[in-house]
C-alpha cells in the first residue's frame, strides 16, 4: 500500500459498532472529459460523518500500480444527512497521465473494506475531443405519473426518476378552469422525488392536465413534461 493510499485508509472513521453499513456513491454526470467537474452523491452510510473521497482510473488498484499513477485524493470530503446521505459534491475529475480514455471508479472506505464503499462511483473520462451527450450537460430525467387516469378531486402521484441527485425541481401542473398548482422538491441523493397532489374538483368533460418541470443544479438546467388523464 502506498503512502498515500494509507493516508486515505487512515483519513476515514470507523463506522459504529455492529452497524451494517453498505454505502453507495453516485457519480453525475456519468460521462465527461479530464479534469471536468464531477458530483459526487451518496447514501446507506452512517449519519452525521465527514467522508473522504478517492478516485482511480480504471480502479485504485490498477491505477496505482500504473507509472503514470491515476489515482486522485478528495478531502476533507461531503458530510452525510441525518439519513446517512448527502447529494452534489463537486469534485475536479482526475487528469488522466499515460491514457488517452479510461473507466474510472469512486471510492471512500467504511466497514472491513479499505477501499469501499460496496457500490463505489462509476465514471468514464472521454477521449479529449469526444462530443459529450446532451444529458452530460444538461438535467435529465423522467416523470412518471400514477395512475395514468385518475378521477377528479383524487390524488395524482407524480414520481420523478434518473434526474441529477440534488438538483432542484420546480412543478407546475395545469388543470382547466384553475390556476397551475406550483410545487417544489429537491432531488435525493439518487436523483428521485415523489410529488402528490389532489385533482380539483370536476371539470366539463374529461381532459389531460398538463405537467411541466424546470430543473436546475449549479450551472446546469434541463426541462421535462408529461401528461395524465382526468375524468369525473
Amino acid at each position: 500500500m502506498s503512502v498515500s493510499q494509507r493516508t486515505f485508509a487512515q483519513q476515514q472513521p470507523a463506522p459504529p459498532s455492529q452497524q451494517a453499513v453498505q454505502g453507495a456513491l453516485k457519480a453525475t454526470p456519468a460521462r465527461g472529459h479530464s479534469g471536468d467537474i464531477i458530483y459526487i452523491s451518496g447514501g446507506d452510510f452512517p449519519p452525521h460523518i465527514r467522508l473522504s473521497l478517492m478516485m482511480g482510473c480504471p480502479n485504485w488498484l490498477v491505477g496505482a500500480q500504473q507509472k503514470s499513477h491515476n489515482v486522485e485524493l478528495y478531502g476533507p470530503g461531503p458530510r452525510t444527512n441525518a439519513d446517512g446521505e448527502f447529494s452534489g459534491y463537486p469534485i475536479r475529475g482526475l487528469s488522466l497521465r499515460g491514457l488517452a480514455f479510461s473507466a474510472c471508479q469512486i471510492y471512500t472506505q467504511f466497514g472491513a473494506n479499505t477501499f469501499g464503499p460496496d457500490i463505489p462511483g462509476s465514471y468514464y473520462i472521454l477521449q479529449r475531443g469526444k462530443a459529450l451527450r446532451p444529458c452530460d450537460t444538461h438535467v435529465c430525467a423522467r416523470v412518471v405519473p400514477s395512475p395514468q387516469r385518475v378521477h377528479s378531486g383524487l390524488v395524482e402521484h407524480i414520481a420523478i426518476e434518473q434526474g441529477w441527485p440534488g438538483a432542484t425541481a420546480d412543478i407546475s401542473i395545469a388543470y382547466p378552469g384553475s390556476a397551475p398548482h406550483q410545487l417544489q422538491r429537491k432531488l435525493d441523493w439518487e436523483g428521485n422525488a415523489d410529488i402528490t397532489d389532489r385533482v380539483p374538483a370536476p371539470f366539463a368533460g374529461a381532459y389531460r392536465a398538463q405537467v411541466k418541470v424546470s430543473f436546475h443544479f449549479a450551472r446546469a438546467a434541463g426541462n421535462a413534461f408529461t401528461t395524465f388523464a382526468v375524468v369525473h
